[in-house]
């Protein structure tokens, strides 16, 4: 199939998918005299584009997601080390988690400050206080 119809198939941009084959996510098209100046890809690239797809879902990163790509290349994925990997993204996800409601609390005092007090933290120059 061509790029177009891979991109429609999987909701990747072209360039998306030409980025994935020049850091070797996918393979490179097959190219042959028979089939003109295109790049076919076959029902291989679509199911590891759909793979890539899912892991970028849960929030994996490129890097992750290579590391998962091999596992699945090998056709024999551990199930534990499988496991592993989830759970280690799922700590990724709470500590950010964490990070996030720390800086809503932060900005939510800074928020009554401006509101009630006409001062701030987030601004605290000079030129802030002359103007207030």
């Amino acid at each position: 199939m061509l790029i177009g119809r891979l991109s429609e198939l999987t909701g990747f941009s072209r360039d998306t998918i030409r980025f994935y084959e020049k850091i070797r996510l996918i393979r490179k098209p097959l190219r042959s005299v028979h089939m003109g100046p295109y790049k076919h890809y076959t029902d291989e690239d679509l199911e590891i584009l759909r793979a890539i797809r899912r892991f970028k879902e849960f929030g994996f990163t490129l890097e992750e997601i290579r590391a998962l790509l091999e596992m699945r290349s090998f056709r024999v994925v551990e199930l534990t080390r499988l496991v592993e990997i989830v759970e280690y993204k799922m700590l990724g996800v709470d500590q950010e988690m964490e990070r996030l409601r720390v800086l809503r609390a932060r900005l939510g005092e800074e928020h009554q400050l401006l509101v009630h007090q006409k001062k701030s933290h987030l601004f605290d120059l000079p030129e802030m206080r002359s103007a207030a």
